[in-house]
């Protein structure tokens, strides 16, 4: 039986899938900009930065596994609710 975290080429992403890698993004998006600013916390950095980083972490396991899904950043409202159905 699959765990809840893994993910299938296609149907749903898991929640719990999307709370862990983006949990292990604002960790990397961290240890990164601590090294960059010497120090700094990532709440010092821009937004995009994390957003980025989860991005990444979603990104690459779900090419990983096959799916079909792509990810945009910042899409316009309508258009999202249209490609969801």
């Amino acid at each position: 039986m699959p765990s809840k975290n893994s993910i299938s080429s296609k149907g749903p992403i898991p929640k719990e899938f999307i709370i862990e890698k983006t949990l292990s993004g604002i960790c990397k998006a961290q240890k990164d900009y601590e090294d960059w600013s010497g120090g700094g916390w990532l709440y010092e950095a821009p937004e995009s930065l994390q957003t980025v980083y989860i991005a990444r972490e979603i990104f690459k396991k779900i090419r990983k596994a096959g799916h079909s899904m792509s990810l945009t950043f910042e899409n316009h409202v309508e258009t999202t609710m249209k490609c969801a159905g």
